[in-house]
């Protein structure tokens, strides 16, 4: 895996706080160009020239710049914030893992649920919709 795990892995290190060093704009980037050179390495190594076609290459190619252009916008919000969104999402409900890792079954996921329920001001939530089993209403294909 590469350092920066094609932003991904850097990008969790710094939600949870680490690699203060580093925006998410410059991890974003880095992750970016590291997905560049697999593709392109992965595109070197299509010996069957007719497997893939200009247009797929082309597409293939692009898509780490592609990716940088959304990262870019996401890095921009991020990167304005003045702590960690984990430890952001901790000051604004009291959940931290201290607290989390000590709930204890049955019905776990029901129990954080009512803890966040109960530290967030607001519309009611819903726990599917919270959990990402469920779109949001506002999303694209929420069917």
């Amino acid at each position: 895996m590469p350092e920066y795990g094609y932003g991904l892995t850097s990008m969790l290190e710094k939600f949870y706080g680490g690699r203060s060093d580093e925006s998410f704009s410059d991890i974003f980037a880095k992750g970016s160009e590291e997905l560049k050179i697999l593709l392109n390495d992965a595109l070197k190594d299509i010996e069957d020239k007719d497997a893939i076609t200009e247009e797929m290459r082309a597409a293939i190619e692009s898509l780490p710049d592609l990716l940088n252009e959304q990262y870019q916008q996401m890095s921009r919000k991020l990167d304005g914030q003045e702590q960690s969104p984990v430890k952001a999402f901790e000051a604004a409900t009291g959940l931290g893992a201290l607290v989390l890792k000590n709930i204890e079954p049955p019905n776990v996921v029901e129990k954080i649920f009512e803890k966040v329920q109960k530290s967030m001001e607001g519309p009611e939530l819903d726990i599917d919709i919270f959990f990402g089993v469920k779109p949001h209403p506002y999303e694209r294909n929420n069917d």
